[in-house]
């Protein structure tokens, strides 16, 4: 039995596939969120940004909101740091909360109004 707001697999279907189906399509912008999360954090780690101890000289180069860069007319980077998480905790602590919290929001509220306070509060 799925879990409440999300939808049920098709009967038959077993494994995580049917399941992930199922939460993207109960909770899409929970989803695309997490997913883009997970992509810009794999990305920073490949090239040297560290998974257990980050390297903060990286980080400006993403987009994080580093004050002098922000000040000096680069606001988009009030968004983009939305999306940048300092090492594995950071990531892993933060992606439960998305995807539990997430969740519940989106359906209360809906996706574009989940999408607006996700990006909000970034820029909070």
């Amino acid at each position: 039995m799925a879990p409440e707001g999300e939808a049920a697999p098709a009967p038959g279907e077993t494994g995580l596939g049917p399941r992930l189906r199922a939460f993207a399509h109960a909770a899409p912008v929970t989803a695309v969120l997490l997913l883009a999360n997970l992509l810009v954090f794999l990305t920073i780690a490949a090239l040297g940004g560290g998974v257990t101890t980050p390297r903060s000289d990286l980080y400006p180069g993403f987009g994080s909101n580093f004050g002098p860069l922000t000040t000096d007319g680069e606001w988009w980077r009030l968004a983009t740091s939305a999306f940048i998480h300092f090492g594995l905790l950071h990531f892993a602590m933060n992606m439960f909360a998305l995807w539990d919290v997430g969740r519940l929001v989106e359906s209360l509220y809906g996706s574009a109004a989940f999408a607006f306070l996700y990006l909000a509060s970034g820029v909070a």
